[in-house]
């Protein structure tokens, strides 16, 4: 359908993917996936998603060097992402708003119909 809401996942974890990506496709999402932050600059480039569910801790090439490269081509600046991590630090919260993050959630404290609402809410049309 021409109005599917395009999903990049970019997430290390085999085990949140699979869930991740079995509740989003159910509620009717087109949703890709993208194992660290580099193949997940390849996938936002080709796929041009909708909104970004992004792990910060990955090998390789994290979260935060994704979020750095993304932002720094203004085409991306209206991008919405959800940042996915473990990591309860209001300081990293806090200066991932600074890159223009649209959330922020903690794994362990939301479910995925949660983010089915969350996703919603961003795209919903003005």
């Amino acid at each position: 359908m021409a109005d599917q809401i395009k999903i990049a996942l970019i997430e290390d974890d085999a085990a949140i993917v699979n869930m991740y990506l079995t509740k989003l496709r159910h509620e009717g999402f087109n949703v890709l996936t993208a194992p660290d932050g580099l193949a997940g600059l390849e996938l936002v480039v080709s796929f041009n998603p909708d909104v970004v569910l992004l792990d910060i801790m990955m090998p390789e090439f994290g979260g935060v060097e994704f979020l750095e490269k993304i932002r720094s081509k203004s085409a991306n600046d209206n991008l919405k992402i959800i940042v996915m991590t473990n990591i309860d630090d209001p300081k990293l919260q806090a200066s991932l708003k600074g890159m223009k993050i649209s959330d922020y959630v903690v794994k362990a404290e939301i479910t995925p119909a949660e983010m089915v609402d969350k996703i919603r809410v961003l795209t919903k049309p003005e």
